[in-house]
């Protein structure tokens, strides 16, 4: 195998692993807003702390 294609499967890998990261971290980013609107926002968690 030569040193490009290796180069080219470890920077497909790289970037399917990050894809996959971001998917994830704009989910919980929207879950944890929908969280947020659902007490009240930021003021409503205060309160419940």
């Amino acid at each position: 195998m030569s040193e490009i294609g290796i180069e080219t499967d470890v920077n497909n890998f790289i970037a399917t692993k990050l894809a996959i990261a971001s998917d994830e971290i704009a989910e919980l980013t929207n879950k944890s807003q929908k969280e947020l609107d659902d007490i009240g926002g930021v003021e409503g968690a205060k309160e419940k702390l």
